[in-house]
């Protein structure tokens, strides 16, 4: 007893000491804040420095700004973004919120809830914001940042000038969609948009799964007689229904099929019941009759004869038993909204405005004599089993060829200054995206710069060239950053402050009789 009493104290202790370095890194985030807006300020002052007088004031700010953000991403080692945010943040909280920095350097609140702040105040007018800050900072001395952006959020709708239509519309113009990596052969695709789209899609996948679902459960039951008034009973022994439950018992079940009590009403993953004869969902929509609701573009998915992704009847396919089986109502929605993007919903084959996708396969994998992974365009490495099934369905191949020899155009000096296809090609798989320090815009939508001016007399060759988003490409020409080019591809990058970054071509070429890869262009079936 005495010694857990000891015990609890000493945990008391440590937590002391947490607070103790919370405290500590609040005040050296305010310190930072500091720091980065006085770079700003230092990068206004030295704009002729950084961009040629032969811009506009406007494009010269502009040009400056993009500098310093990119200085302090690639010195701090995170996304530009990141970069702009901090810049947006620091230069806020020193000159429009100084009670929430003070509140910062104090070791009162954390960054996250000053970022809550400046996130919530940067809406508002700003002759209005010091009023916004001094109304609401307190809920952020006793609550946690989720807490206060939520009590900061609601001040903020009671306070606006503006009215919510206007704010509305201004938030739609930011609409987009991104991509995100993620490791196993994995990525995040995310759509920005706005909210009543974005709940139908959300509520259109969710009945769209739960059909798909509905579907394979029938396809493992047989079908039942409805006793009168509604209810079922047992006919012959074998199978019963109750309410929009159903269960199987004995031989009513397919030999090799699943016992349909194992997904019954009571076991779903969202507790809901699925679907009898004519089920329901939120809204009164009828989805499982004859006569249901049809998707965007007249398709009726939900008809006996219904047909999702490219043609496929989950109604009664060979696919709906093997795959719905065994699919969480998370997975059906992922592939429905897959299927809608990817696939024609008449026929099942890929959609006429196909994207294109680049798979670098050692031949060894290819011929199915060795599993070394494969790269994936804009993404990185993928499994053998997939590649080989990329492969099956590619309607082009391009080698990556290692040696003079064999024919690839690596170079066309002076003659031309765009690169031929060939090039362009062996450009984009050894690059992979862009060649700034710290970038991740995929090649395929980036620029091919030449490192060494064409004007100057660089040539069009794979060692004198690389890709850089439109971003970079103007800052590498409008402004002080300075880039050299090695024979291996290595780019030498030289910041307007005099820093040096190296960035490194992510497959550079094989020396001679090394394997040879294929580049592969495919339709992207999946």
């Amino acid at each position: 007893m005495i010694f857990s009493e000891r015990a609890a104290k000493t945990v008391g202790l440590f937590i002391e000491q947490i607070l103790d370095v919370d405290r500590e890194i609040a005040r050296l985030i305010a310190r930072r804040v500091w720091l980065v807006d006085q770079a700003r300020l230092w990068s206004e002052a030295s704009v002729d420095a950084i961009v040629a007088s032969s811009f506009s004031s406007g494009r010269r700010a502009e040009l400056a700004r993009r500098s310093l953000t990119a200085e302090i991403a690639c010195a701090t080692r995170i996304p530009e973004a990141t970069a702009c945010r901090l810049l947006d943040e620091s230069e806020a909280l020193v000159h429009e919120l100084p009670e929430t920095r003070a509140a910062l350097a104090a070791g009162a609140i954390g960054f996250r809830h000053a970022q809550v702040m400046c996130n919530q105040a940067r809406s508002l007018p700003g002759d209005a914001r010091r009023a916004f800050e001094s109304s609401v900072l307190p809920a952020a001395l006793t609550s946690t940042a989720s807490q206060f952006s939520r009590a900061a959020g609601a001040q903020r709708e009671r306070s606006h000038p503006e009215s919510m239509v206007t704010r509305a519309q201004k938030a739609a113009a930011d609409r987009h969609v991104s991509f995100e990596s993620d490791r196993d052969g994995m990525a995040w695709l995310h759509h920005y948009l706005p909210a009543v789209d974005a709940v139908r899609i959300d509520d259109t996948l969710d009945q769209l799964a739960r059909h798909l679902r509905d579907d394979a459960l029938a396809a493992a039951c047989p079908p039942t007689r409805h006793a009168p008034g509604g209810t079922s009973t047992n006919f012959g022994g074998e199978f019963i229904e109750t309410g929009r439950g159903a269960e199987c018992y004995g031989s009513s079940i397919p030999s090799g099929g699943s016992d349909c009590s194992d997904i019954s009403s009571s076991e779903l993953s969202d507790g809901s019941d699925f679907c009898s004869s004519k089920g329901e969902i939120g809204g009164g929509s009828d989805y499982c009759s004859s006569n249901s609701s049809e998707l965007s573009g007249g398709s009726d998915f939900c008809s006996s004869n219904s047909k999702l992704s490219g043609g496929s009847d989950y109604s009664s396919s060979s696919r709906s038993t093997e795959l719905s089986d065994s699919r969480t109502l998370a997975q059906l929605r992922s592939d429905a909204l897959r299927d809608l993007l990817l696939r024609d919903p008449v026929d099942g084959s890929p959609r006429p405005l196909r994207p294109t996708v680049i798979v670098s396969v050692p031949v060894m994998t290819l011929l199915g004599h060795d599993d070394a992974p494969a790269t994936l365009d804009g993404y990185g490495p993928i499994d053998a089993d997939t590649a080989r099934d990329l492969c099956a369905h590619a309607p082009s191949f391009l080698r990556i060829l290692t040696h003079p020899e064999t024919g690839a155009t690596l170079s066309v000096g002076r003659d031309h200054y765009r690169p031929p296809a060939d090039l362009k090609t062996a450009l984009q798989v050894a690059d992979q995206t862009c060649r700034f320090p710290g970038c991740a815009r995929r090649a395929v939508g980036c620029e091919i710069d030449h490192t060494w001016p064409w004007q100057a007399g660089g040539a069009t060759d794979f060692t004198n060239l690389a890709h850089l988003c439109p971003k970079h490409h103007h800052l590498k020409h409008e402004t002080a950053w300075a880039v050299s080019i090695d024979r291996d591809r290595t780019l030498h990058w030289r910041s307007p402050s005099g820093r040096h970054y190296d960035t490194h071509a992510a497959a550079p070429p094989p020396p001679i009789n090394a394997r040879t890869d294929l580049a592969m262009h495919d339709d992207a079936p999946f």
